[in-house]
Parts: structure tokens; C-alpha cells; sequence
């Protein structure tokens, strides 16, 4: 059975929020001198952006149904 979280403080996954990550991880890689560690940051950003990709695609599937 799903658990209910709105109540609980536990904040909600949405493609703005997975963004906003996604653009913490750029700037964190323009900061770094560190080669693996800006390999890093990128593949989550490029990882983060796809997935809010993928959720703007399935709610805007959900809404037009």
C-alpha cells in the first residue's frame, strides 16, 4: 500500500526540482579542477535533466487522458 508523504514534510519530486539539482551540479563542475569529479557532476546533471524530461513527458501524457 503507498504511503501517504504529503503531510509528512517530505518534499515532492517534480521536473522544476530535479532542474534546479541538475544546475547545482553544472556550477559545482564549473568549480572543480578536478577532471574525475567534473565527469561526475556532469553525468548527474545530464542523469537529472533526462529524468525531468521523462516526468514532463508523463504528466503531460496523464493530463491530456
Amino acid at each position: 500500500m503507498a504511503r501517504d508523504i504529503r503531510r509528512t514534510g517530505v518534499p515532492q519530486i517534480t521536473s522544476v526540482y530535479l532542474r534546479n539539482r541538475a544546475a547545482h551540479y553544472r556550477q559545482l563542475m564549473t568549480m572543480t579542477d578536478d577532471s574525475l569529479r567534473a565527469k561526475r557532476y556532469r553525468d548527474l546533471s545530464e542523469l537529472l535533466d533526462k529524468e525531468a524530461e521523462a516526468l514532463e513527458r508523463a504528466l503531460g501524457v496523464a493530463r491530456r487522458c
